[in-house]
């Protein structure tokens, strides 16, 4: 049986560096925009992207079990 090549585990970091860097630039944002319009829409445009991210990278983390858990399992059928 041929395997499922995945690469789940570099692809959660990737995205969690991402995230970092998508912080990190919106930090630098709001050093530019001080104003009450530039802080409203930092807050409209940027709040709920980090609270997805951290749900994603948590529920890829759960994939990753399951994949394995399912791969040890059609290794080896009668063990589990």
């Amino acid at each position: 049986m041929q395997r499922i090549n995945h690469d789940l585990a570099g692809i959660t970091q990737r995205i969690a560096k991402l995230a970092d860097q998508f912080e990190t630039n919106v930090g630098l944002i709001k050093d530019v925009w001080k104003d009450d319009v530039g802080r409203g829409f930092i807050q409209q445009h940027t709040s709920e992207i980090s609270p997805q991210i951290n749900q994603l990278v948590s529920e890829l983390a759960v994939t990753i079990e399951q994949f394995e858990s399912i791969a040890k399992q059609l290794q080896d059928p009668d063990r589990y």
